[in-house]
């Protein structure tokens, strides 16, 4: 009998043991991120794993993109780990790297474990004039209206404006914007002036810059942090407009991202030609609302470049031709609109060729093509 009780608390024991291993490992063990351009170091263990645990998949594997951005990173050339294999592009890797519930890093379907990585920021992201935060404030304050309590102060400029049209470009980056310069095919926009060159949040995908444009916080405070989120939690600037009393319309694409508008407010747009896009549409729509009744603001979401970058890739003759025909969809509504009108022109984010296994273009990394967006600002005499 004590034989069998002695087994009992030695396999008890072993069992115990066991779990309390397994426990462990799966605690991430401390990581040093480098900054190779400043030399700045912080340290990534359990404390910043718990607080990104939100998103972590099914095995608790979290994007190491997050840690970067967590730890302040906006836009990121290349990485090295422990500096056993040179640098790594970072475009090349970001969405296939993880940060592994163990502290482990899953790169390239093999799991290292570095105890340093070194991380080159690219440089450009230093040299941003806005952010898209900046938009909801500056919108508000052309229209003598006040600002969302939660959003930063208007720091764009101080013109009033009757009217105010914002015109989103989808995945038109400060990168494409320039390149489009070289090769002659946006002469209107570049009528308007020199546009300034910002940064849009993390991570930039649609739903996740429109909510952030919309209250002018970050994706961590409105609620809308990852794809598949669709409501803020924060006031937007639909709200302000409305308890003010001013007129607005929202010309989209033949969905919305989000669901902060009633339905009076909203106009989708399908491919009733069935051309490939709805572009042409948003046009129509957008011109029949001006010269229907010119409302307070107006906002236009031209969604074919990122279409066509998807399906065809960046820079194909189908990209480009998207991008000559909003070009062209500016200066006419540029034309439609009454004077006092203040002209918004941006980006919700740019696009990267994308790697093997995904979609011809893409886009939501850490890299300057990506985050970096322009914008166009005009006020009509």
């Amino acid at each position: 009998m004590r034989r069998s009780v002695f087994r009992i608390q030695i396999l008890l024991s072993l069992f115990l043991i066991t779990v309390l291993i397994s426990s462990c490992s799966q605690i991430p063990s401390s990581i040093t991120v480098i900054n190779s351009i400043t030399n700045e170091e912080k340290k990534a263990g359990v404390e910043e794993h718990q607080k990104l645990e939100t998103y972590a998949d099914d095995s608790g594997s979290i994007p190491l993109e997050r840690l970067f951005h967590y730890l302040g990173y906006q836009a990121i050339k290349q990485v090295s780990f422990n500096n056993a294999d040179g640098y790594h592009p970072w475009k090349e890797i970001a969405s296939g790297t993880k940060w592994l519930a163990d502290g482990s890093i899953s790169l390239n379907h093999e799991t290292i474990r570095p105890d340093k990585i070194n991380v080159e920021p690219d440089q450009q992201a230093d040299s941003t004039e806005f952010s898209i935060l900046d938009l909801a404030p500056a919108i508000l304050s052309a229209l003598s209206l006040p600002g969302l309590h939660d959003s930063k102060s208007p720091t764009l400029f101080s013109q009033k404006a009757t009217h105010v049209v914002l015109i989103i470009m989808d995945a038109f980056g400060y990168l494409d914007v320039q390149k489009a310069q070289e090769q002659g095919l946006i002469p209107n926009l570049l009528e308007l002036g020199k546009p300034k060159m910002g940064l849009t949040v993390y991570p930039s995908v649609t739903n996740v810059v429109t909510a952030a444009l919309i209250t002018g916080v970050e994706p961590e405070i409105n609620g809308v942090d990852q794809s598949g989120k669709r409501s803020t939690k924060t006031a937007t600037i639909f709200d302000q407009l409305r308890s003010n009393q001013k007129q607005f319309s929202v010309i989209e694409g033949n969905s919305l991202y989000l669901t902060n508008l009633k339905a009076e407010d909203l106009i989708l747009s399908t491919d009733d030609n069935q051309n490939g896009t709805n572009d042409d549409e948003v046009f129509q729509n957008a011109i029949n609302k001006i010269n229907a009744r010119m409302p307070d603001f107006l906002w236009i979401h031209f969604h074919g470049i990122d279409d066509s970058g998807h399906t065809f890739g960046p820079w194909s003759p189908e990209y480009i031709q998207r991008v000559q025909a909003i070009d062209g969809y500016v200066k006419r509504l540029l034309d439609a609109s009454p004077s006092n009108t203040l002209f918004l022109i941006t980006a919700d984010h740019g696009m990267h060729s994308g790697s093997e296994g995904q979609r011809t273009g893409e886009h939501g990394n850490l890299i300057a093509e990506d985050m970096l967006i322009p914008l166009f600002i005009y006020l009509k005499p």
